[in-house]
């Protein structure tokens, strides 16, 4: 099929797995009713617009015949079709106009999140609310009340035919809802998502992999997923030199299949492994002994901790929080260094990255900068998703932000300009304009508390234990110790509410000279103005005297 002349659009949003996990800390967290729905053949549902439409020959024994009986020769296809380039887009724009059609009317409303095009808000003539999250055909559902579940999933069902499933499971990650009684005495609800089916088919395979090439799996169980003492780059280094082009050959294929294998789970429940992932992806073109020496101790670690992942739970902290740390240890290639963050809530990571930062740093403030700046874009996309879905009140003050670089947490509060960061590129500063319209409030907090140590390097046994329970969701403590704010600042932040942001969007003829204009008139003058374009009173020639 040739685009522009069979179909003119193939490009279908995706869930985001941060997404997924949102949805699954706040069912806990809220005691929501959670649910699983899979659409039956769903590309077959899709409407394929007139322009479209293929025509095809049947196949013998499926001939189509007009009313007088003449044998046709083509048919067209009024729907989509598996394999067919725009069949996830036509399925996406199909179950989306469904979906705002049929729930916006009887006094019932529904709205597609900006933030995440894939999640629908549907509320109810009583205000009961229900959230769902399509991935492609897979419907993973939380809402207020499961009799308003069970509604939807009929009104569904009567149009594609859905098939209802344990919502324990979605796309090979278990995830276990568990009541138990805690320190205090009092019941405690979890919800625990692993991948323990996968990595014991990931572990089982690998291990035959090793053995078939004369070099098995180590006996002993690595506490850790990386090596302390080595570091990698695809050039080679000192301790990990290049591999021959004999060598790269020989490991090549087998190193790139597990590297693809890690990969999901550190993207899905082994959040502590990303730092591993990431470095062990730097050697993909190259492979080599030491690469698969690497690789399997990662590994043999998932496979170790395997029943233990996220954990959420009912009495954690309900406000977003986050951590972040960048190393400045550049890698032997291209000079950039690894910059990460993990973002929480009810007690575990919802989002977190390990990766090398887009420029060059010249020193450790410019390095935790970047970072910060990087940290601060993902918690503004969770802060406006929150208020998209109607559940503001999970970051109803600025977010904390905790860095264990003084200089870098500063610079996002302070307008200082030095020999050291005037060169900064200026969409770095996002960070400023994001704390003085109070999404974010950045705090100092000593190394040996910042979590986020874990996705930048390479930690030993005690560091690495001490940082992964209590961002995974399983310290004794459900309480979230943040940092004091600087000196100066106050506890909530300088957020000004939601209310007037959501007042700025329902009126968006003001723009912001007006409202700075608007801010100078008494109350009198408001009502008297506020009809009159502030154009033409700024245009009006001066009155002389």
């Amino acid at each position: 099929m040739k685009a522009l002349e069979h179909y003119f659009q193939s490009f279908a949003p995706a869930a985001d797995s941060d997404s997924t996990r949102l949805l699954q800390a706040l069912a806990v967290g809220r005691g929501l009713k959670r649910a699983k729905a899979d659409v039956e053949t769903a590309f077959l549902n899709s409407l394929v617009p007139k322009r479209e439409r293929v025509p095809v020959m049947m196949p013998t024994g499926m001939e189509q015949y007009d009313d007088s009986g003449r044998k046709l020769g083509l048919v067209l296809l009024l729907r989509g079709q598996y394999g067919s380039p725009s069949a996830a887009y036509l399925w996406y724009m199909t179950l989306r106009e469904f979906t705002l059609r049929v729930f916006n009317q009887a006094k019932w409303s529904c709205k597609n999140m900006k933030q995440e095009p894939c999640m629908f808000r549907i509320t109810d003539p009583n205000g009961t609310r229900l959230w769902i999250l399509w991935h492609v055909d897979d419907g993973d559902i939380v809402s207020e009340c499961a009799e308003m579940t069970a509604y939807v999933l009929k009104i569904y069902n009567g149009e594609f035919g859905i098939t209802v499933s344990d919502p324990d499971y979605m796309l090979g990650l278990r995830r276990d809802v568990t009541t138990e009684r805690g320190e205090d005495g009092k019941m405690v609800t979890y919800n625990t998502l692993t991948q323990a089916a996968y990595l014991e088919g990931v572990h089982t395979r690998w291990e035959k992999l090793c053995e078939d090439r004369g070099k098995p799996m180590p006996k002993k169980v690595p506490t850790y997923p990386m090596n302390i003492v080595k570091k990698y780059s695809v050039v080679g280094t000192e301790s990990a030199p290049k591999p021959s082009a004999a060598e790269t050959s020989a490991t090549l294929e087998m190193f790139q299949s597990g590297l693809g294998e890690v990969n999901w789970a550190s993207r899905h429940s082994k959040w502590e492994t990303t730092f591993s992932t990431s470095v062990n992806g730097r050697l993909m073109s190259v492979a080599g002994e030491a690469a698969l020496e690497s690789l399997t101790q990662e590994i043999q670690y998932m496979f170790a901790t395997r029943e233990q992942g996220i954990r959420y739970r009912s009495d954690g902290h309900d406000q977003l929080t986050a951590k972040y740390d960048a190393a400045f240890d550049p890698d032997a290639k291209d000079g950039k260094s690894m910059g990460g963050y993990l973002i929480k809530l009810f007690g575990g990571v919802i989002s977190w990255s390990a990766k090398k930062e887009r420029n060059v740093a010249v020193s450790s403030t410019h390095s935790e900068y970047q970072t910060q700046a990087a940290v601060t874009k993902t918690v503004v996309h969770l802060r406006q998703l929150l208020f998209e879905m109607g559940l503001e009140e999970h970051c109803k003050y600025s977010t904390v932000i905790e860095g264990d670089n003084q200089q870098a947490v500063t610079l996002g509060l302070e307008p200082k300009v030095t020999e050291g960061n005037k060169f900064y590129l200026l969409d770095l500063h996002f960070c400023k304009d994001m704390f003085e319209e109070g999404h974010v409030q950045y705090r100092w907090t000593p190394g040996d508390g910042n979590h986020a140590d874990i996705m930048t390097k390479a930690l030993g046994t005690v560091l690495f234990d001490r940082f992964v329970a209590p961002s995974s969701g399983y310290s004794k403590s459900p309480l979230e110790v943040l940092a004091p704010p600087l000196l100066g600042r106050a506890e909530e932040g300088n957020f000004p509410g939601w209310e007037s942001v959501r007042h700025q969007l329902d009126h968006p003829g003001m723009t912001r000279e007006q409202l700075i204009y608007m801010d100078h008139l008494s109350e009198q003058d408001s009502a008297r103005e506020l009809s009159m374009p502030v154009t033409e009173l700024w245009n009006k020639p001066a009155k002389t005297v």
